[in-house]
């Protein structure tokens, strides 16, 4: 688990992006950080929990052509 200081601006889905490549993993963050979830904006200088996540490329949805 990595920390991460917010700075103004921050949002869920830009860190998600920042840290995993993918917005949608907003979630992951929400849930290490249960005390902050009532922000969509979130101020500066809170401590965040900034879980490590392995994605499986096998695992991810690709058209049929580009599949084995």
């Amino acid at each position: 688990m990595k920390e991460y200081i917010t700075k103004d601006g921050d949002r869920w889905d830009l860190l998600a992006w920042e840290f995993y490549g993918d917005p949608y993993l907003y979630v992951v963050l929400l849930e290490a950080n249960p005390d902050l979830k009532h922000y969509s904006v979130l101020p500066s200088g809170k401590k965040l929990k900034v879980p490590i996540v392995y994605i499986d490329e096998a695992s991810e949805v690709s058209p049929p052509w580009q599949r084995d």
